[in-house]
């Protein structure tokens, strides 16, 4: 979702919450409880529509892409080792057969990725117990097994063509075009209660005002770790906005990462305000925190508890 759709899904939220505090006051204006209702429909289906739509412009979910960056960062790590290993043992064919750096990764496609990260797994499998002394520990081999599983989970996920793209982009474009027709409808009978109860009329107009948030983007740097500091990788940090009394704004992402080797992650962009951020993995609980975006950041920690 873009910042202008981000900024009028905003406002239909705080309209609606308007529209159901102060539903008994607001039902006896003319058409306003069917305009209400529809209104209603439109913005839960825009709501719904935001929540699915996990993708980027080229068709790649941003989870996909974090995962695949973990991915070919835990091989390195790996092949590193196993190259030590390899050039002081005089090892040629294990030499050639991890014949790989970063650069060569990023160049694969998604299968071929997947077999030579399989392949070096194997190899250091191989390797560990011979490797005594070149710092290739089964940690390394367990965090390269987790990616691996990771990234085969979302890579091959059916992604979105570009004539259903247009058709989605379509299909909100009329949804967001049918709320504002629905609430202009609405404007027009609020005008009626402007002198007979202005604090309501005062507050309708306030919630239908459009104000940007953020016009200003940071940067936000962070780690993950358990209970007893070790580090985590392959944790999903889903961030939410919220309003000043922390009530969701919507329920759609505004940005999902996932943490890469030694449990750290980096967000390159994202706009002053208010976030919940959730940080999950299977096999640990949950955790939440409530932060502040403002151009004093201090790195985000997390801390998960086993399950």
């Amino acid at each position: 979702m873009d910042k202008r759709k981000r900024v009028k899904t905003k406002m239909y939220h705080t309209t609606n919450n308007v529209m159901d505090t102060e539903q008994g006051a607001l039902s006896i204006l003319p058409g306003y409880t069917e305009n209400a209702a529809k209104f209603k429909n439109s913005f839960t289906k825009i709501e719904e529509a935001n929540a699915r739509s996990e993708f980027d412009g080229s068709g790649i979910t941003q989870i996909n892409q974090d995962n695949r960056d973990n991915l070919e960062n835990d091989t390195i790590s790996v092949v590193v080792k196993v190259k030590a290993y390899a050039r002081y043992n005089k090892d040629y064919n294990l030499l050639n057969d991890i014949d790989y750096t970063i650069s060569k990764l990023r160049r694969l496609a998604a299968p071929a990725l997947l077999n030579v990260s399989q392949s070096v797994h194997i190899r250091g499998t191989e390797v560990l117990p011979k490797a005594t002394g070149f710092d290739l520990k089964q940690e390394d081999l367990d965090t390269l097994d987790e990616s691996i599983k990771a990234y085969k989970a979302t890579y091959n996920q059916p992604t979105i063509n570009r004539l259903d793209n247009n058709l989605s982009k379509n299909s909100l474009n009329a949804l967001y075009k049918e709320a504002d027709d629905t609430l202009e409808q609405i404007d027009i009978v609020i005008e009626i209660i402007r002198y007979t109860n202005p604090t309501l009329y005062e507050r309708y107009k306030a919630a239908r005002r459009i104000e940007p948030t953020g016009s200003r983007s940071f940067t936000l740097k962070g780690m993950v770790t358990d209970m007893t500091d070790n580090s985590i990788s392959g944790v999903l940090l889903t961030f939410l906005e919220v309003d000043e009394n922390n009530t969701l704004v919507s329920s759609e992402p505004v940005i999902t990462k996932s943490t890469a080797d030694k449990g750290r992650f980096n967000v390159k962009t994202i706009d002053e305000g208010r976030y919940r951020v959730t940080a999950t993995k299977i096999g640990y609980k949950a955790a939440e925190q409530i932060i502040s975006i403002n151009g004093d950041n201090p790195d985000l920690f997390f801390k998960l508890e086993t399950v």
